[in-house]
């Protein structure tokens, strides 16, 4: 496979001295000097920079709860509509469907009933033990268009409970619960069968998963127990698609999310209509000119922070809650990571963290995963292909947004 380049750019903030520095041959001093810049305070460089440019060159191969929109009370019927926060995702102002609904309410109230601590509270034993939601996935087991949701319950494999819903008749209809351990989920969109895959330690197990009169039914389709070699290495599962070939992976969804479902028909647009040109410029300068952002934190959902500068996302603490020092934003490119027409900032951080700039309505949005993955490979067509040295494999994603809610869906 050819890799390719990912990051092609650095950031540099004074348009005047890099581009004497450069027509000079200093390229060396060059770096210096936009590393320096990037890491420091630079609001007097930023006074003398007339515009913002690109620096190109090859580098090596490196590559509190989330709440629904405010709604206005009676008391506010008065007040001009521009009280509402327009900033967060409107579930409601999608063209959504009766399931989707459905199972976004039941998601709210299932979290709403860990959180809240109280004793009864209808949910799975491990679940009121651990106090944890641990996600949701959406898996059609049937063809009649209308995915079921199983929602997972506990904080690892060895508490891990699932239950699962379908939608019939106008309401939501609990089929089954059952400890789920070390099992993923997988779609063939072809058959009336979803699978489960349960694999550990060198025992796995693949069923096949139907319903049958609201109700559940398991049929094991294949199983193996690996082996050690002479020399103490195991060897790898049989992947499912030599059995089901067209088997699709079921990604695990954080239940403060409910994105997933909404594009679960349709990837939603979050372009701003602006020409493509003009939207790279703005996200240059919402960087160099360390512009107001809206920090969205990808891999923790729960946590919340309120616009603020994008050099502020950058200080110890944030990006990385454990972090005593401040990080640096210095490599970048151009991507259309949701194949809307236009691009995004994808940025990464000399810790290795992965900051996304996306224009939707006026404001930038700062899409933040502490981590991701190593070794970012390749992005093609909106996928992300990360290359897992230990298993030696290469490890597919999407990245998906509107607004305060961002997911990955794992292409496995």
């Amino acid at each position: 496979m050819k890799r390719s380049v990912i990051f092609s750019r650095t950031i540099s903030i004074v348009a005047t001295v890099t581009l004497m520095l450069t027509l000079t041959g200093c390229t060396a001093f060059n770096d210096y000097l936009t590393s320096l810049l990037i890491g420091e305070e630079y609001s007097s460089a930023v006074a003398d920079a007339e515009k913002v440019t690109l620096e190109e060159e090859e580098l090596p191969h490196t590559v509190e709860v989330t709440t629904p929109p405010p709604t206005i009370t009676k008391e506010d019927e008065d007040e001009p509509a521009d009280t509402v926060d327009t900033d967060r995702f409107d579930f409601d102002a999608e063209a959504i469907k009766d399931w989707q609904k459905a199972y976004k309410k039941l998601i709210d109230e299932k979290t709403a009933l860990i959180l809240s601590g109280d004793e009864n509270t209808g949910v799975p034993v491990s679940a009121e033990e651990s106090g944890c939601i641990s996600g949701y996935y959406i898996v059609n087991i049937n063809t009649d268009n209308v995915p079921e949701l199983i929602i997972r319950y506990g904080t690892c494999e060895a508490d891990f409970v699932d239950e699962v819903y379908t939608f019939a008749d106008r309401r939501v209809i609990f089929l089954s619960d059952y400890p789920s351990g070390h099992t993923s989920y997988y779609n063939d969109p072809k058959d009336d069968f979803a699978y489960t895959v349960w694999a550990h330690m060198g025992s796995q197990y693949i069923q096949s998963m139907a319903m049958e009169d609201d109700s559940l039914k398991f049929e094991e389709i294949f199983s193996e127990e690996l082996t050690l070699d002479e020399g103490g290495v195991m060897g790898d599962y049989t992947d499912i698609r030599t059995l089901v070939p067209r088997a699709e992976y079921c990604s695990e969804y954080n239940p403060f999310i409910s994105l997933p479902l909404i594009e679960y028909i349709k990837r939603t647009d979050t372009s701003s209509g602006k020409e493509n040109e003009a939207v790279r410029n703005i996200l240059l300068n919402t960087v160099n000119l360390n512009s107001i952002v809206y920090p969205v934190f990808g891999d923790k959902p729960a946590r919340k922070m309120e616009k603020t500068s994008f050099r502020d996302i950058l200080k110890a603490h944030v990006l990385h809650p454990y972090g005593d020092t401040d990080d640096n934003a210095s490599i970048y490119d151009f991507y259309d990571l949701n194949n809307d027409g236009q691009d995004e900032m994808v940025i990464l951080t000399d810790q290795g963290s992965y900051i996304i700039l996306s224009y939707q309505d006026d404001v930038v949005y700062a899409y933040c995963f502490e981590y991701l993955w190593d070794n970012l490979e390749s992005i093609d067509d909106g996928v992300m292909c990360f290359r897992d040295e230990y298993i030696n494999e290469d490890v597919r994603m999407m990245l998906s947004f509107n607004k305060d809610q961002c997911y990955i869906r794992y292409m496995e």
